[in-house]
């Protein structure tokens, strides 16, 4: 199935990655679309050519960042020449996708045929967005990502389509539903139950302290500090301390830069973003790693946003242990603002249960044989502990590892049943 025009996607020279890569998922889903560096030929003229470009495609994508839509950027003038073509040709839609802007100074109205789509923090849930305005129907989609049409609509359409926010009692689910975490599951419990009363308390006219829901979560790799801040997000949205559910992941590469004055920006365009959401800091104490690093800037910045009367976000601060525990004694401004909640390494059990539940998400089952292998293979592993074990990450190494070894075993046999495709046994363990 082809669409029914043509789409042209325009962006700044900056954005090429991003655009490439939105150039060859919508390539992939059947779409045709147009970008410069692509289909501009040497010597051609860009005015006519880009005119005759945007004029016979149905959809128009432009890609905002703060240069692409400056009075000069090539985007302006491009979403200009479409958003004039939009009276002419009202079949014609618009996508606006930003990515690094403050604001949008061409865009002064909102049209029905004006999609608003944001890539962050998921950029599959953005993409069927796009593909579901398009009209791309959920059989030709779901055969092109190799899932049922039931699936592929349980996982996405519904997500786009559904815009209100998780019940508590939906977040607490997903929170309980989680393997081992433990000592968090029940600090999050007492601050549902803190705020819930506070709540109360306020209806019946009573003063109640302020809360910090700023968090700071220590833990070795794979021990779920991101899983942690991704299901806070829904939990704190769900209770109304944020006004939405979203968060921002960044590092030190996301928010540092090498020249003076350019971290603070950096920092601030990605604290813009988390309005309203989480913004997820991992490893933070690489902000802290000498005086006259640029990362203090960007520690500055964020903590400076956090005075602010306005400022309707959480941060969370996330890293190993030892090294967050020393950062937060040496900055006690910091530690003074951030609830810390250590993350435990996962038991013996705990990593047998994570194995046998991505079992049954993918549809295999392990033997008996197999089953007293692997446990005893993580009863190892966690007499052995060292502080970057992989935790979780280990685990999910360790069957996707099997999952390969048993693909290549059956291969090599002519008969092979029903039972034999779904069965994981001791000769598939990479142990």
């Amino acid at each position: 199935m082809k669409l029914r025009s043509r789409v042209f996607i325009s962006y700044a020279k900056e954005d090429f990655k991003f655009a490439k890569r939105l150039y060859d998922e919508l390539t992939n889903y059947g779409a045709i679309p147009w970008i410069d560096n692509e289909n501009l030929l040497p010597g051609q003229r860009w005015k006519p050519v880009i005119e005759d470009s945007i004029r016979s495609s149905q959809y128009f994508i432009a890609i905002l960042s703060n240069n692409s839509v400056s009075k000069t950027g090539y985007v302006q003038k491009e979403l200009k020449i479409a958003l004039e073509y939009l009276d002419e040709i009202p079949e014609t839609e618009i996508f606006l996708i930003p990515i690094r802007i403050d604001s949008c100074p061409i865009i002064n109205r909102k049209l029905l045929d004006i999609h608003y789509v944001d890539m962050f923090p998921e950029w599959e849930i953005g993409l069927n967005k796009i593909l579901q305005a398009m009209k791309i129907n959920s059989d030709f989609i779901a055969q092109k990502i190799n899932v049922s049409k039931s699936s592929y609509e349980k996982k996405y359409t519904s997500t786009i389509v559904d815009t209100k926010k998780k019940t508590i009692e939906e977040c607490l689910n997903e929170l309980n539903d989680f393997v081992g975490l433990e000592s968090f599951k029940n600090e999050i419990n007492k601050i549902i139950q803190s705020t819930m009363l506070k709540k109360e308390m306020i209806e019946n006219g009573l003063d109640v302290p302020d809360m910090s829901y700023h968090f700071a979560l220590t833990g070795n790799p794979g021990t779920g500090k991101t899983s942690g801040a991704r299901i806070l997000a829904q939990i704190f949205y769900a209770l109304g301390i944020i006004s939405k559910g979203h968060i921002v992941e960044v590092s030190r590469e996301d928010l540092v830069s090498g020249y003076v004055g350019q971290t603070t920006i950096k920092t601030q365009e990605k604290l813009d973003r988390a309005k309203g959401g989480v913004f997820f800091i991992d490893e933070a104490y690489r902000l802290a790693s000498s005086e006259n690093d640029f990362g203090i800037e960007a520690l500055h910045t964020i903590m400076g946003n956090m005075t602010k009367d306005d400022f309707d976000s959480i941060i969370i601060m996330a890293g190993y242990q030892y090294e967050m525990n020393r950062f937060l004694e040496a900055n006690p401004g910091i530690k003074a603002r951030f609830r810390k909640i250590h993350l435990e390494d996962f038991t013996p059990e705990e990593m047998l249960l994570l194995f046998e539940k991505a079992c049954i998400k993918r549809k295999y089952k392990l033997d008996d044989e197999a089953r007293k292998m692997i446990s005893k293979k993580f009863q190892e592993l966690y007499d052995n502990l060292s502080e970057y074990f992989g935790n979780a990450r280990e685990v999910r190494s360790i069957f996707e590892k099997t999952v390969i070894n048993h693909s290549e075993r059956l291969s090599k046999n002519e008969n092979v049943t029903s039972d034999d495709l779904k069965t994981l046994t001791i000769d598939d363990l990479p142990i």
